[in-house]
């Protein structure tokens, strides 16, 4: 997907077809009254689900029932359940064509290293009246996609750009296939091409890794943000320095995660399921039911923990914890009382209980869209229980982030490239940037994929403040709270453009290493 982020579609109730046609709300009323007040709502409209700890009632009414709601005098607000869903879905527009897409050249033959990096370069051509959003793919003798890319070909344009991999680390011939499919369909092939790929041990490649017991490809996006020397103290600090601690967690707020993927083994440790308004609902540790449908959320959790295991590649804490939290559907699409019933989960964790080790430290949403009573509510009840939250700023280019990145209780990050400048699509004002720009993690199927999008740059944040807690806590400190943490990572982010805060650019770069250091002088 291009741009990987959300955006909320906010249909007011006003505008709504017939009076009598069904709409979706969330009714607030007393947490403590819900059993109190339930017949009444009952009396008036379906009951779809409900988030006790926020007060919330989730609602099917006429849309004439809507004034006789909000006239009852132990309502606090209602407003519209509304569908946040994904952008950079492209289509034809009408009476255009569909895009016409072919591969006129390409690498078809390269000799690389044992274990080394390769590239393969290829130029496509658009002969079709539409612009094409396609994923260009590298693909093994078994169909796994060794790397990838995702671009949009304007039409009538060629595109010339490049694929780097990492090579086998066993000598031999391989007969690997370029793929090109399209982004949104990906049953969908446009072209393909096979690449002959010599591995050749004529001398000693080094390992693109850190740390030399481990041959994983460790990204530019890694390295930018200084995570690889927060591992390089592994010796004094453990396995804390990769993230991980016993009572550190981090719930991505997603469209699940595909926890069988090999870079993610073990990372996936427990599961909330809500969609459809929380109609769909589940809570435990059977991670099937938190698959990962769409690629959005593994991808995003790669960029997290992707484990060093001698494969694939490594996440910027490659040994935390992870909760895959399924809010939105295989199409990227989901309610604001799913988001804030994921969060709530979130924060109780699998005992179910606020307050207890188990609860998620960190709660990373790579979605957005406009602001709602109920989402604020849960980002709030989060907040106050210790959860560190951060957010995508949003991928529109607007002059400030989507919500829940809005909220002054989130850590809102926007997205940089490799060259550290600001893409025009990546809202202004964030509090930090990251990279998210071009960026390789892991995607459904054993596969990796490079995707863009303030959806990237935000688990970037995420892993630097599970570095920062398990660090912490390894050398005898407590968790910083909140608030303390959203100071820690404004106050160590490394300055670009205007000096000081400026809009591009918010606070500046986040820095894992001189956040972790600087943790352990500044607070008890």
């Amino acid at each position: 997907m291009l741009l990987i982020s959300t955006i909320a579609l906010v249909a007011p109730l006003q505008t709504v077809g017939a009076l009598q046609q069904k709409v979706r709300v969330i009714v607030g009323v007393n947490s403590r009254e819900i059993a109190l007040h339930r017949g009444k709502l009952a009396e008036i409209g379906a009951i779809v689900g409900e988030i006790p700890e926020l007060g919330a009632v989730v609602l099917e009414i006429p849309i004439s029932a809507v004034i006789r709601i909000r006239g009852l005098p132990f309502v606090k607000y209602v407003e519209e359940d509304y569908v946040i869903e994904m952008i950079g879905k492209t289509s034809a527009p009408p009476g255009k064509s569909r895009p016409k897409i072919s591969l006129v050249s390409y690498t078809s033959s390269v000799t690389v290293e044992p274990g080394g990096i390769g590239e393969v370069s290829f130029t496509l051509r658009n002969s079709g009246t539409a612009d094409a959003t396609i994923i260009v793919e590298l693909r093994n003798e078994n169909s796994i996609a060794i790397a990838g890319k995702n671009l949009v070909v304007p039409a009538g344009a060629s595109v010339t750009d490049n694929l780097t991999f990492t090579a086998p680390t066993t000598p031999g011939t391989y007969t690997w296939s370029l793929v090109v499919v399209d982004a949104i369909d990906r049953t969908t092939v446009y072209a393909s091409g096979t690449v002959t790929v010599n591995v050749s041990s004529s001398s000693t490649q080094p390992s693109s890794s850190p740390d030399p017991t481990y041959t994983d490809t460790v990204g530019w996006n890694v390295k930018m943000i200084n995570a690889t020397q927060v591992w390089s103290t592994s010796a004094s600090h453990g396995d804390a320095a990769y993230g991980y601690h016993t009572v550190v967690q981090v719930a991505i707020v997603d469209t699940g995660i595909d926890y069988t993927h090999r870079d993610l083994s073990g990372a996936v440790v427990w599961c909330v399921v809500s969609l459809n308004a929380t109609r769909v609902f589940y809570r435990g540790f059977d991670l099937a039911n938190c698959a990962d449908p769409h690629g959005h959320g593994t991808h995003v959790a790669g960029i997290v923990a992707a484990r060093l295991n001698n494969w694939g590649i490594a996440g910027v804490a490659p040994k935390s914890v992870l909760y895959a939290i399924r809010v939105l559907d295989a199409s990227g699409k989901g309610y604001a009382s799913d988001i804030a019933r994921g969060i709530v989960e979130s924060v109780k964790g699998p005992d179910g209980l606020v307050g207890t080790e188990d609860d998620a430290d960190v709660i990373s949403m790579s979605l957005g869209g406009a602001s709602s009573t109920v989402l604020y509510d849960a980002v709030r009840y989060a907040y106050s229980n210790g959860a560190v939250l951060v957010a995508a700023a949003g991928n529109s280019g607007g002059s400030s982030p989507v919500c829940p990145a809005c909220y002054p209780e989130v850590i809102a990050v926007g997205a940089i490239d490799r060259y550290y400048a600001v893409p025009s699509w990546s809202n202004r004002n964030p509090d930090v940037v990251a990279p998210g720009s071009g960026v390789l993690s892991t995607y459904p199927g054993n596969r990796h994929v490079i995707a863009s999008g303030t959806s990237m740059a935000c688990p970037h944040v995420s892993a630097a403040v599970a570095l920062v807690q398990a660090v912490r806590l390894a050398t005898g400190r407590q968790k910083l709270a909140p608030a303390q943490m959203i100071e820690l990572i404004r106050t160590t982010a490394i300055d670009l453009g205007t000096a000081g805060y400026d809009a591009l650019y918010g606070y500046g770069l986040i820095d894992a290493y001189r956040a972790v250091s600087e943790s352990m002088t500044r607070f008890n």
